[in-house]
């Protein structure tokens, strides 16, 4: 990237606008920001809250699976895809008290 480009960047992002690559699950990139998709949403906080029942990666994705909720990319869900959900909904967390990544 050259400079301009790199500073341009920079400055939406300071700004809290969206820069670019795959929007995470439950959001879509509409006029540089993050929407979030209701369906999508819902099911992140269904994520969530399984993990915190205490089920796994894998168990949750059956479930996900199980139940109809299909995935971004259609076919089936993967724990992988669970696991960067779940990190994302850490670092996005309004109670969450810091901003940072979840530990991989």
């Amino acid at each position: 990237m050259t400079a301009p480009t790199v500073s341009h960047r920079a400055k939406k992002k300071a700004a809290g606008g969206y820069i670019g690559g795959r929007p995470p699950f439950g959001t879509i990139a509409q006029g540089g920001a993050l929407v979030p998709i209701a369906d999508e949403a819902k099911a992140v906080e269904l994520i969530r809250k399984l993990r915190a029942a205490g089920m796994s990666s894998r168990a949750i994705a059956a479930t996900l699976d199980r139940i109809g909720i299909p995935p971004r990319a259609g076919g089936t869900w993967q724990h992988r895809v669970i696991l960067r959900i779940l990190r994302r909904a850490e670092t996005t967390d309004p109670d969450n008290e810091r901003e940072t990544r979840a530990p991989r």
